[in-house]
């Protein structure tokens, strides 16, 4: 079975973020390092990064936010027709520190390698999914 995109871009978002046994995302079980909205009971820690009870929990967590914003169901106006570029810029924002054009580089790259395909950082999700043979759901 192919791999779905969403995780794909799960395991390069995992890497990119630093997966080793000292890590932000490896200690708080989070591998997108996500800093979700607060949810009654769900820890953070002092950067306001979310805490999971287990990496599948956190992986589950960061599926969810790729598929909410390759969907169009988020608040920040990212679809199908977004490209890497978009979804980076709001993954990790410049005003967070990040490098989003990077991230969306590396994370083109990944995919590239996953797919045997060449992807940019200019591609949308669509022409991604359609080269790969997935559908936007």
């Amino acid at each position: 079975m192919p791999v779905r995109l969403v995780d794909a871009m799960a395991q390069a978002i995992y890497v990119f973020e630093g997966n080793g046994p000292k890590s932000r995302a490896y200690r708080n079980n989070n591998p997108g390092n996500l800093r979700l909205p607060p949810v009654t009971g769900r820890p953070v820690d002092d950067d306001g990064y979310s805490i999971f009870p287990s990496f599948v929990d956190g992986y589950n967590a960061l599926v969810a936010d790729i598929t909410s914003k390759i969907t169009g169901n988020n608040s920040y106006g990212l679809n199908a027709d977004s490209s890497l570029d978009d979804f980076f810029s709001v993954y990790a924002p410049e005003r967070d520190s990040n490098d989003p054009y990077r991230y969306a580089d590396f994370v083109a790259t990944r995919l590239s390698y996953t797919y045997n395909r060449d992807f940019g950082p200019k591609d949308t999700f669509r022409t991604i999914m359609s080269i790969i043979g997935q559908s936007v759901t």
